[in-house]
Parts: C-alpha cells; structure tokens; sequence
C-alpha cells in the first residue's frame, strides 16, 4: 500500500512538474511578447510622408528589435501605419529578409535625391 502510495506521489509529483514547465514556457513567451509590445509603442509611428524620418525610423527599429528579441522585420510593422504598415503587411508574406526590406523601403519611403540637382 505504501508503495502505491509512493507512486501515485511521483506520479503527481511528475505531473504538476510538466504544468509547471508549461507555464514557465508561456510567461516566458508572454514576457517577450509583452517585451516586444513594449518597445514598439516607444517607437514613434512611420507612416511615411516624411522621408527625412525614415532612416532615424530604421535605426530605432533595429535598436529595439535587438534589445526586445524580435525580429526587425515585425518590430517594423508593429512601429508602422498607415501605407508602411500595409506595405510590409504585405512584406512580411514574401519574406525576403530584413535587408532587403530596408533597401526597399528606402526607396518606397526614403528621400529622393536629384542627381542632376546642382550642388552649390
């Protein structure tokens, strides 16, 4: 009976061990959720009508990207509206990667530059 006992107890044991496990994995997947969430509110909003912001935008984009553990590429559309945000709504389908996202974006976005414009 004790026996019987000891293994109803391990099992139990066992049991609420794997629960215990489980919920460490979703607090830790909330945590970083939570994480990415949080640094992309601190991200002003690019929504592209003012070129000259892109490339401080991007800077941002990777800064909290890597401190928050997200990918640059969804840090990007959670830190966009309005045409970006569709724009790489839609990116995100073809994933061709973060750089070459930029260099798009850039020039969908980015400030066009008139070479035949006269430096003076």
């Amino acid at each position: 009976m004790a026996q019987v006992q000891q293994v109803l107890s391990n099992e139990a044991f066992n049991a609420l061990a794997q629960q215990m496990n489980k919920l460490g994995i979703s607090m830790e997947n909330a945590s970083a959720s939570s994480r990415s969430a949080t640094f992309g509110s601190q991200i002003e909003k690019f929504d592209g009508s003012r070129p000259e912001k892109l490339r401080e935008w991007l800077q941002s984009v990777e800064k909290f990207a890597s401190l928050s553990g997200t990918q640059p590429l969804d840090m990007a559309y959670m830190a966009s509206k309005d045409h970006v945000s569709t724009f790489l709504g839609k990116y995100k389908q073809v994933n061709k990667g973060w750089l070459a996202c930029k260099e798009e974006l850039k020039a969908w976005f980015g400030q066009v530059v008139d070479k035949h414009h006269a430096n003076n």
